[in-house]
């Protein structure tokens, strides 16, 4: 507690009486000022709350992203699947497409042949 001196000319306006009242007054207001001030264990205690939802909303979010890497991974291997599929089908496509092409080129130098010899 600080320690307060009232100057001598206002303590003999004043009196005693009055002087201790206001020294009084002063006194509670120092302490209604000081009580709503965090002290350092309110402050650890916050930083310890803090320190907790941090840590909760780390390992959520760690969570989502492994959830999320997942479901690449099974995106990834459905659309590997599905391209080699559709690279399957077009390959065969096109040994069709050679197959009646041979044919094709056979006919017509077949009818060349026939016109000219």
């Amino acid at each position: 507690m600080v320690l307060l001196t009232v100057p001598r000319p206002l303590r003999e306006k004043l009196g005693d009486e009055a002087t201790d009242a206001f020294v009084l007054v002063i006194n509670n207001l120092e302490f209604e000022s000081k009580k709503d001030l965090a002290t350092k264990t309110d402050i650890l205690e916050v930083k310890a709350d803090l320190d907790s939802r941090v840590d909760n909303v780390n390992f959520e979010l760690n969570r989502k992203i492994d959830k999320l890497g997942n479901k690449i991974d099974n995106v990834h291997a459905e659309l590997n699947s599905k391209i080699d599929k559709t690279a399957t089908e077009i390959k065969s496509d096109i040994k069709l497409l050679q197959w009646m092409i041979g044919i094709m080129f056979a006919g017509v130098l077949s009818l060349v042949m026939k016109a000219f010899f």
